[in-house]
Parts: C-alpha cells; structure tokens; sequence
C-alpha cells in the first residue's frame, strides 16, 4: 500500500497528523518521507529523535538523520546539524558544519558563524572575521544580523561607534519585521536621536 505513496503524499499526511497533535502519525509519516530521500523530513526526524517527540529520545539516530541530510549539500540541513553539535556541547564539529552552509549562501548560518568567531566558540576568537560574516549575513538580508550590526555600531562593539550607521541596520532590520531593532529605533528616536 505505501509504494502509490509519494514522499510529499506521506508529508502532506505528517502535517495533517500534525495538525490534529499526533505526534506518533506524524513521526511515521515523516519517517516514511525521510527513507524515501525527503531532506526536510529527515531534518523533522532528526528533531523527533533529539526531542524524543513522537518516538523515543535517541541522540545518535538523530545525529544519523541530520548528518544524512547534511550530506546532501542542503544548507538548512548542515545548519540544522551545526545547531545539534552545537547544542550537545561539539563546539568544533558546530563551526565545521555552520561554516559550510554559510560558505554555501545561508545567511542564517552567516550569522551563527559570526556569532562563534566573536565568542571563540569551536574556533579561535576572531573579531574581524565575525564581523565580515555578519555583514555579509545582512547583505544576504538576515534581519537579526542587521540588528546586530546596529546593536555593534550603537555601543562600539568591535566597530566605531556611529550612530547614523547604527541607525541604518536597525530601519533595514525593522522594515523586515525584526522586532529588537523596532524596539531600538523608538528608544533612539524617543531619545532624539
């Protein structure tokens, strides 16, 4: 019966499960779409398995599911698999995993990478090297970089203080609906600045 099922049929049948709460359906569903080749799905199994939502909790299935996934050169699945590492204390295999998706054009990856460079955090701190990923994350319109830059070029972080720079990343940040920089543009205009 299952071979005149489509991996988006079993999707289109895990989002339903879903939707009504049933988190077994949905982990069988998915799980169905994930053997089938599916790259979300095995991401969704991945996250079922390290969450133990739907199935029981196991690390190393999960691992299994994101570095499948990974390894199709899919940039949200390699951020996905730098997210675990990162999460289950692998700082080194975090940055390895974050910087080939970044490399590969996600910005959201561009943004976690900066974020590791500054703090030294699987790599050696390297101020000047986050900063060219969190800019280049911006240009790739990530809206949380903006923000961060914003937040730099406000305080002086790294960069020298500049309001009106300051002020140019928190617009852009904000006019793609990031909520801390609309936060800080009516601070800084409620201040006058």
């Amino acid at each position: 019966m299952d071979q005149n099922y489509t991996a988006k049929d079993f999707m289109d049948m895990a989002l339903k499960a879903f939707n009504n709460k049933d988190a077994n359906n949905c982990f069988k569903y998915c799980l169905k779409a994930a053997e089938m080749g599916h790259i979300p799905a095995m991401c969704s199994i991945g996250n079922f398995y390290w969450e133990g939502v739907g199935t029981k909790k196991n690390l190393k299935k999960a691992l299994e599911w994101f570095l499948k996934a990974a390894n199709t050169d899919d940039t949200f699945a390699m951020f996905q698999l730098g997210v675990f590492y990162s999460e289950n204390k692998n700082d080194e295999e975090a940055f390895k995993w974050h910087k080939k998706a970044a490399e590969n054009g996600a910005n959201f990856a561009m943004c976690e990478l900066a974020t590791m460079y500054f703090k030294g955090a699987g790599v050696e701190k390297n101020e000047s090297e986050g900063l060219k990923w969190l800019k280049k994350a911006a240009e790739f319109q990530h809206a949380p970089a903006m923000s961060m830059l914003g937040r730099m070029y406000e305080l002086g972080i790294v960069v020298e203080q500049d309001i009106h720079e300051a002020l140019k990343w928190y617009v852009e940040a904000a006019n793609l609906g990031e909520e801390h920089a609309q936060e800080r543009l009516k601070v800084l205009f409620d201040e006058g600045r």
